[in-house]
């Protein structure tokens, strides 16, 4: 058959639906060879949950669209079994999620694909809007990269169907699915930080494992792309947005908690395949593109994301990269909590680091070369290797996202004794998340404690930066059916239980949830839990930035939470700090040290606060509270000195 006698036919055809509008009170029936009613509908999220007038995308499939500026397109076509067009798209549009009904006539005993597409358009046009879709073979993206987030009228949606026409009619009802995956940013700590609301996002997406769909062939259902770049590449894609930081888009299911909001949200063309890896650079400023970098957060392992899947990405990437969740559900529809860690705690092999030996003044000096993940696990699995003339060296930055950690420090209620040096070497520990603890003690006050990614050091540690670590005290909360967890926010710090000195050493971006009681909760610092005063330490060029703190509980501070007599803090410092603790009762809470046990031997050199925000625990500021001192909440004993 010809080109010209294919389109002759299709013309005939638009023709004969024109005519049979005007039959459309007759039963289909026997009486009706060749004719076929095509019924078209979206999913069934977008219909009943659509109804609701104050729908959100924030929980499930439907989307923030304004049906006032905009319709959606139905475009079907027809083609035979040799996948050749015999009825060229038909175009319907309306302004509503609603079920609409397409009738035509076909050559009886034959075999048709009907395809559809579906998307949205300006209000009263029919033009493409966001997709050239004038080949159903190639259905591109006509949108810049910098277009693409948060425009919820890029949705779309599909259907590819075999239907075998024969002696009687056919009346089918076909429903449509989303060729794309949808992701979303959500953050849970919006506002704990007012100063620092950003107003711009943006997402790269890298990985040679990973691929960008650029075209869908709707009569195969197969996507075409090219692998995407290393993220280091000069030609990497940015896809970013502005938005208003003042009013959230969205206010039900996630958002409908004060501090969480949906940032980002963006439609990615998928393959065909069950799920296609991810990489994903999540950056947020304020003042614009070229203003302040509030925080970055690469999710350096495979985010999972399929076709016709909402997949949610959902922490604390303001504050803090906590624990990230992801959660891919199908038809876009999820519920609030209802959502598993975004990925299964990686199995991760121990291996024992190189070890080298040195003599210093006489005393052999074992030194433990750390270069990954794999090695520093080793050294929280062997505690007894831990000691007196030891030194644990970090030769490069070590990323532990997407491991369940299980902190540093001696086990089985092994309390005290020289751990040994810890070096970072200019390097940095990040993406930790601790829901483990060394010890638990017994009697009236049965508690797990000492928790970090150290849980317990006796040593110095110096040189070190800590980045994105999260501890979540989990007590009395059930995670999995018919267990409660008892572990609590107790000795709890990016270091809990310690001993030594500190000198440069630095922690950023961490988040301490701890148990909802306030027993079970004391002795919790941004950098350290609780210090031991086996002798003078010093405390030296330290600081901590943009710490966060939930707890019902006591002793409570930004950079210490319980610091004990004879320490120096010398230009120390505490910037952005967020308390959100158990009211205006609480008084051993500050920016930089929380409680002094004894000030006796306790000075403050040249230390510094800024930023410090205290809460009460329903989240509201706790405007009644005021520290002792900007550098300390309380002292239990004596007056530390201070040296501005």
């Amino acid at each position: 058959m010809n080109q010209r006698i294919k389109f002759f036919l299709a013309s005939l055809a638009v023709l004969l639906i024109g005519a049979s509008c005007q039959r459309q009170d007759q039963p289909v029936g026997a009486n009706d060879p060749g004719k076929v009613v095509i019924k078209l509908s979206l999913p069934e999220d977008m219909q009943a949950l659509r109804a609701s007038a104050n729908s959100s995308s924030a929980k499930g499939g439907i989307t923030n669209v304004d049906m006032s500026q905009y319709d959606i397109r139905y475009k079907l076509a027809v083609y035979n079994a040799n996948n050749d067009l015999v009825i060229a798209p038909m175009i319907k549009t309306v302004d509503s999620y609603e079920e609409i009904t397409y009738e035509l006539r076909l050559t009886p005993n034959r075999q048709y694909k009907f395809v559809v597409w579906a998307d949205f358009v300006q209000q009263g046009q029919t033009a493409d809007l966001h997709y050239n879709t004038s080949d159903f073979l190639n259905i591109t993206c006509l949108d810049a990269p910098n277009k693409q987030l948060n425009d919820e009228t890029r949705d779309a949606y599909w259907i590819a169907k075999d239907i075998n026409v024969g002696t009687t009619a056919i009346n089918e009802t076909l429903v449509l699915r989303r060729p794309f995956s949808k992701i979303r940013v959500v953050a849970t700590d919006w506002g704990l930080i007012p100063a620092d609301k950003p107003d711009y996002f943006s997402m790269k997406y890298y990985g040679t494992d990973c691929k960008r769909f650029n075209s869908m062939n709707l009569l195969t259902g197969v996507s075409t792309g090219t692998p995407l770049t290393a993220k280091t590449d000069a030609g990497i894609v940015t896809y970013e947005v502005n938005i208003d930081k003042d009013n959230k888009d969205y206010t039900l299911g996630y958002d409908s908690d004060e501090h969480n909001r949906t940032m980002v949200v963006d439609y990615l063309m998928t393959d065909k395949s069950e799920q296609t890896p991810l990489h994903v650079v999540f950056t947020a400023k304020k003042g614009g593109a070229t203003g302040q970098e509030i925080s970055s957060y690469d999710f350096t392992v495979n985010v999972p994301i399929q076709r016709n899947y909402l997949t949610t990405l959902m922490g604390n990437l303001l504050t803090t990269a906590t624990r990230i969740k992801v959660v891919i559900e199908e038809n876009f529809v999820e519920e609030y909590n209802n959502h598993q860690s975004w990925f299964a705690p990686q199995g991760v092999t121990a291996q024992e680091p190189r070890i080298t030996t040195s003599v210093v003044a006489g005393t052999t000096i074992k030194t433990y070369h750390i270069t990954n993940r794999e090695e520093l696990m080793w050294v929280a699995d062997h505690p007894s290797e831990l000691g007196a003339n030891k030194v644990f060296k970090l030769e490069s930055d070590i990323d532990m996202n997407g491991i369940d950690w299980f902190p540093i420090g001696p086990r089985n209620g092994n309390y005290g004794g020289p751990c040994g040096t810890f070096d970072g070497n200019g390097h940095t520990l990040r993406n930790f998340s601790v829901q483990k603890f060394l010890y638990k003690t017994g009697g009236f006050f049965t508690r797990e404690q000492q928790t970090g990614v150290f849980g317990v050091w006796y040593g110095d540690v110096k040189n070190l930066t800590f980045e994105n670590i999260t501890i979540n005290g989990l007590e009395g909360v059930k995670v999995e059916p018919g267990k409660t967890h008892s572990e609590s926010a107790y000795f709890a710090g990016c270091i809990g239980y310690f001993c030594g000195n500190l000198e440069n050493v630095h922690a950023k971006n961490v988040f301490i949830k701890g148990a909802n009681s306030w027993l079970k909760t004391q002795n919790v610092g941004g950098l350290v839990g609780y210090t031991n005063p086996a002798t003078p330490f010093e405390f030296k060029d330290c600081s901590v930035e943009h710490i966060t703190i939930q707890a019902k509980g006591t002793q409570i501070g930004g950079m210490v939470g319980s610091l004990h007599k004879d320490h120096t803090l010398t230009r120390c410092s505490a910037n952005y700090v967020s308390l959100r603790v158990n009211g205006s009762s609480t008084t051993d809470i500050a920016g930089l040290v929380g409680d002094i046990v004894d000030a006796t031997g306790v000075k403050f050199d040249k230390c510094k606060v800024d930023n410090i925000e205290f809460l009460k625990y329903d989240g509201t500021k706790n405007v009644d509270y005021a520290p002792t001192d900007p550098l300390y909440g309380k002292s239990r004993s004596g007056v530390p000195t201070i040296v501005r």
